[in-house]
């Protein structure tokens, strides 16, 4: 009915070419496409699992600040 209305109100032609053009370069495009979404979304996740190894890591080894024997209160004498 669209295609009808196109071709006779508006005077352009209908070809289907165009339609398997767009898709066949949208098929071509696709895969790249979800590859590279599919790597940054790996790399993401390593560097936050490797960020949250890091701060783990700073955490055990910090001394609460009332231990006596941080930066802070050395510094201080």
């Amino acid at each position: 009915m669209a295609i009808a209305h196109v071709q006779r109100d508006l005077g352009a032609h209908h070809s289907p070419d165009l339609f398997h053009l767009q898709q066949a370069v949208g098929q071509a495009l696709t895969l790249p496409l979800a590859r590279a979404v599919a790597q940054a979304e790996t790399d993401e996740a390593s560097a936050k699992a490797a960020w949250n190894a890091a701060r783990a890591a700073n955490d055990a080894h910090a001394l609460p600040p009332w231990s006596g024997s941080s930066t802070r209160v050395r510094r201080a004498y």
